[in-house]
């Protein structure tokens, strides 16, 4: 009897320490604490926390007074508002020059223009020039001016002007005033009229161009 009592007791104690562990394990975890809006950290943005810098203006490129150009005024057969019409020749260089700055008479030079830099502001206007229409640039793409015979006319020089434009080479008679020199150099400037038939640049009736232009320069010549 004692025997079946103890056994008994046994078998509850057993079954209670069984139960006790199922219940751990079913026990479920304790969520983990999740910050809250009032604790959670956040980096300020660093381009609003710095004082903004005021954007610096882009600086205005001044023309320069001695800088040397070489221009052609053109204007219509039925003259327009916009007239005259001035083509820029960007890229022109003094290739040959011989002379004495204290005394330019008989000096010499050669100056070439390059005529696919020609810029009018229009592209349009541009293309139709440089196109075999006008003044062919493809084939002709230089003029070569060759100067001679400086003589002294008054305030100004006189002098002769070879010049080798759309395959034909013409001598015209020019004059330069000087704008400054010294032992080593002189700056000139210069106009001419002239006619572009001359130089067989015409497309004919239809062309809206009018024959007579004027090329203005302004070179410096250095003395070799």
């Amino acid at each position: 009897m004692k025997n079946t009592k103890y056994k008994t007791k046994f078998i509850v104690a057993v079954l209670s320490f069984a139960l006790l562990a199922c219940a751990k394990k079913e026990e479920p975890k304790a969520a983990e604490p999740v910050p809250s809006q009032s604790t959670a950290t956040t980096e300020p943005d660093k381009a609003e926390s710095q004082p903004l810098t005021p954007k610096a203006e882009p600086t205005k490129k001044i023309p320069d007074a001695n800088a040397g150009y070489v221009r052609i005024l053109a204007t219509h057969k039925d003259p327009q508002p916009t007239d005259p019409v001035v083509i820029t020749i960007a890229k022109f260089s003094v290739t040959k020059a011989s002379f004495d700055p204290a005394n330019l008479e008989d000096a010499n030079a050669e100056i070439v223009l390059d005529l696919p830099s020609l810029a009018s502001g229009i592209e349009k206007r541009d293309n139709h020039l440089k196109s075999a229409d006008y003044l062919d640039v493809k084939n002709t793409p230089q003029v070569v001016i060759k100067i001679s015979d400086v003589k002294k006319s008054g305030d100004a020089f006189a002098a002769s002007a070879l010049v080798v434009a759309h395959g034909i080479t013409k001598t015209l008679p020019v004059t330069f005033k000087v704008i400054k020199s010294d032992d080593k150099s002189v700056q000139v400037e210069a106009s001419k009229v002239f006619d572009s038939s001359d130089f067989g640049i015409t497309t004919g009736e239809n062309d809206m161009n009018a024959p007579m232009l004027t090329i203005e320069m302004r070179l410096t010549f250095d003395k070799g």
